[in-house]
């Protein structure tokens, strides 16, 4: 009975609960009474404006959105892009951030590059001003700069100049901030200048550098003695300050020409040292261009040649005197030459006279005593002598006055020497010489006058008998080469002549003390020979031997085609 009023309950629907209701409307109708249409009005009004607030708020957070990322973009422009290389470091020298810069320098990305000690990447000759620099950043904590050279990943070095600060961010002081810039091309052209500079002023000539306005910017140290003057003293001055009253004017104005023009200009000036004493100046002057053209300076060379100048003064002084000298000589020996000719011409005629007498009572009748024969016979050999001696003084007069004509043609040597031959027999027979003559082609010719070709090798074996010893032999050699010569020997087995003698052997009238032994000559033979030869474009040479003997040669050209 009891259960089934409980299902019967339960499934029995519920009525709606009348005090509850009736607190919820009594509620109801109190809020109503609470919030007044004004007061809703006003409510409505704060959740606009509040709205409107969190809009604006919306607004300026997407503005500082925007902007950061601006910033941020910039701060990779700046950092990561900027033409300097930066990177942080720790107390013990690890790289912890680098920028592409940085990485790029030193051969590496920027993610290899962190967690390297920055140490290794100085040069091992510049380690010491390395660490000087870290000690005085940590000594002083003011910012630090210096010079060293780097190394890249490949190997390669290059100048850097690295600036250290700590850095501002960082809480601790051990973290600092290193700035990388290259300079290697300024120090590359740094050496340049000073190895130039060092070049310049090791010079032995005095080198000056001006400005385009003449104001002198630099002088070594060879200028600077040249002159007198010191370094600060020129710097800056006028180079007009060498020029005094001795300063050739014309000179002057061509040198302001050229410098006006910007070309080079040379010349000799007379300038002034600091003392006020002169100076001869072979100055040189070449315009300095840069890159685009434009000048930038002036350089000069000078060199001071007043030793030379005074010797050219002196020189053109003797110069001036040899030439009246020279004058006075040859009018003397114009004299000397016209006066043997007169002389030759003047003794020649009675002296035929005499040797056509003599002749003459040679041959007439009667018959001559052997005495009287003896007496003829000195006269003809010494009438017979000094004509020679005559002849060969006018050949030797014409030659000197110029007058002597030749005819130079092609000439057979073997026609010369069959002629020379047949002369010389008679002498050689006298003396008991053998004189050996070659066989030669009639093909083999030289260029000479054929008359005084005959006499200058008559006179070369004339000599060879003459000096040869008893019952001696004289060999005649004839040659070509392939420089178009052909040389005529003419070897005796005479004495020998001493270098003594040699020096002496073509000096006129000088008979190299034969004279004392009797042998007849004149002394000028070979003179003529050698003055004859040189005028048939060839040339006369000896070698001799003591106690063997000596062999004189003339050499003469080949005629061409």
């Amino acid at each position: 009975m009891g259960i089934g009023s409980d299902e019967d309950s339960s499934a029995a629907p519920q009525k709606p609960d009348l005090d509850a209701l009736d607190v919820r409307q009594a509620d109801r109708q109190e809020r109503r009474a609470i919030v007044s249409p004004l007061t809703s009005r006003q409510l409505v009004h704060e959740l606009r404006v509040h709205q409107i607030e969190l809009e604006l708020q919306n607004e300026e957070l997407r503005r500082m959105q925007i902007e950061l990322a601006a910033a941020r973009s910039r701060y990779f422009d700046l950092y990561d892009l900027a033409p300097v290389g930066y990177c942080t470091l720790s107390e013990a020298e690890i790289i912890l951030e680098a920028n592409l810069t940085g990485g790029s320098l030193l051969g590496l990305s920027r993610d290899a590059l962190v967690g390297k000690r920055f140490q290794n990447f100085i040069w091992a000759a510049d380690q010491d001003i390395y660490y000087l620099h870290r000690k005085k950043l940590f000594d002083t904590g003011l910012p630090q700069s210096c010079e060293v050279r780097l190394l890249r990943a490949g190997g390669s070095t290059f100048w850097s100049l690295l600036r250290s600060t700590f850095d501002s961010g960082s809480t601790t002081k051990a973290l600092h901030r290193l700035v990388l810039t290259d300079v290697n091309e300024r120090k590359l052209e740094q050496d340049h200048i000073r190895i130039s500079d060092i070049a310049l002023k090791a010079v032995s000539q005095g080198v000056l550098i001006a400005s385009p306005e003449l104001q002198v910017v630099s002088a070594n140290q060879a200028f600077l003695t040249m002159t007198g003057y010191s370094e600060p003293e020129l710097i800056g001055a006028s180079c007009s300050i060498f020029n005094g009253p001795l300063t050739n004017p014309d000179t002057q104005c061509a040198f302001m020409q050229a410098i006006q023009a910007q070309r080079d200009f040379s010349g000799e000036f007379v300038n002034y040292r600091k003392d006020g004493s002169h100076f001869w100046n072979q100055l040189v002057v070449s315009p300095v261009r840069d890159g685009q053209g434009r000048l930038t300076h002036f350089i000069s060379i000078n060199t001071d040649v007043s030793v030379r100048k005074e010797l050219d003064r002196v020189l053109l002084e003797k110069n001036l005197e040899l030439q009246r000298t020279t004058a006075l000589a040859e009018r003397a020996n114009q004299a000397k030459s016209d006066f043997l000719s007169s002389m030759s011409h003047e003794l020649r005629t009675p002296l035929n006279s005499i040797l056509g007498f003599a002749q003459l009572l040679e041959s007439g009748t009667p018959e001559l005593t052997t005495l009287q024969q003896r007496n003829i016979q000195m006269v003809l050999r010494g009438g017979w002598y000094l004509l020679a001696l005559i002849n060969e003084i006018l050949d030797l007069s014409s030659i000197e006055s110029g007058k002597l004509a030749l005819s130079l043609e092609p000439v057979a040597i073997s026609q010369v020497l069959a002629d020379c031959q047949s002369l010389i027999a008679p002498q050689a027979e006298r003396s008991g010489i053998q004189v050996n003559f070659p066989v030669l082609s009639d093909s083999l010719v030289a260029t000479a006058d054929p008359l005084r070709l005959k006499q200058v090798i008559v006179n070369l074996l004339s000599n060879a008998i003459k000096y040869n010893r008893v019952n001696g032999v004289v060999d005649v050699t004839v040659s070509s080469d392939a420089q178009q010569t052909l040389c005529i020997r003419v070897q005796d087995m005479g004495e020998g002549l001493s270098e003594e003698k040699m020096s002496q052997l073509f000096q006129p009238f000088n008979r190299l003390g034969q004279e004392s032994k009797g042998t007849e000559g004149t002394g000028i033979g070979l003179v003529l020979t050698r003055r004859l030869t040189e005028l048939m474009g060839g040339r006369v040479g000896v070698q001799s031997t003591m106690g063997v003997g000596s062999v004189f040669w003339i050499e003469l050209r080949v005629p061409q085609g």
